[in-house]
């Protein structure tokens, strides 16, 4: 099929690639100016803890996906460009953590230079999973919606999620913009494919995903442990949230012929 004249410029919209080089281009000063440490030691240890945990979990794998619920039976083609993101968000922030294996702030710094929200991990510091998983899922949306006028300001949210991950003592400041640009980068690619020819994901397959991430919100809701107490009535509150916000779309998908 032919590509819309809509997809044919989409590699040329500062929204697309704009954020890869704001991310990646940071990242690649903090790390030759030498400041990754200093940086973490100026931002790590927020005050209010239950904010910054009600952040980091928005990053969770289960949270994000949770939070993708809704479209279901609304947005079949973001539907697909979330099945496209699954296998190389995956390989690219698993093979960069067994690569490198670096070390987290907990296991470099000594114990009255860190402050520590949640648990205490040591390895597997680079890049940051929970700011790839957020922003795969915010790119996804912000991407799909190519006209919206809340770009900026869910750009930014997914930019604290990546940020709580410092504050809360789990990564480096470059573990957070490399890992949000691998993000960017597979939901700005996922939505491209997505788009790119027709027709999308078939309507046996969208149930399938809705099932699953309906599971993943009932899950999140009644059995999930993302290690930040300060955070759980915030999860409660996610989880209910979306299933309620899904039934219409839900209903309507399994109803369709």
């Amino acid at each position: 099929m032919r590509t819309s004249q809509k997809n044919e410029h989409y590699w040329q919209q500062p929204r697309v690639w704009g954020p890869l080089l704001l991310l990646w281009g940071t990242a690649l000063g903090i790390w030759l100016a030498d400041l990754n440490q200093p940086l973490f030691l100026v931002l790590n240890g927020g005050q209010n803890e239950i904010f910054w945990s009600g952040m980091t979990i928005l990053g969770d794998t289960a949270v994000a996906l949770a939070l993708l619920l809704p479209f279901c039976g609304r947005e079949p083609r973001l539907i697909s460009a979330l099945l496209i993101s699954v296998i190389p968000g995956t390989l690219l922030v698993h093979g960069a953590k067994a690569l490198f294996d670096a070390a987290r702030p907990a296991a470099v710094l000594a114990a009255d230079q860190i402050q520590v929200i949640g648990p205490f991990l040591s390895s597997h510091s680079f890049p940051s999973g929970h700011t790839a998983t957020a922003f795969i899922a915010a790119g996804l949306v912000l991407l799909h919606f190519r006209d919206s006028n809340w770009f900026i300001e869910g750009f930014l949210v997914a930019l604290l999620v990546g940020f709580s991950r410092v504050i809360v003592g789990a990564h480096w400041p470059v573990d957070v913009l490399v890992g949000a640009g691998i993000g960017w980068a597979t939901a700005a690619m996922s939505v491209y494919w997505a788009g790119r020819w027709s027709p999308v994901v078939t309507l046996p397959v969208q149930r399938v995903v809705a099932l699953i991430l309906l599971a993943g919100a009932i899950y999140t809701l009644l059995v999930l442990d993302t290690s930040y107490p300060q955070a759980i009535w915030l999860q409660y509150l996610i989880a209910a949230a979306v299933i309620i916000l899904a039934i219409p779309g839900l209903r309507c998908l399994f109803q369709r012929k």
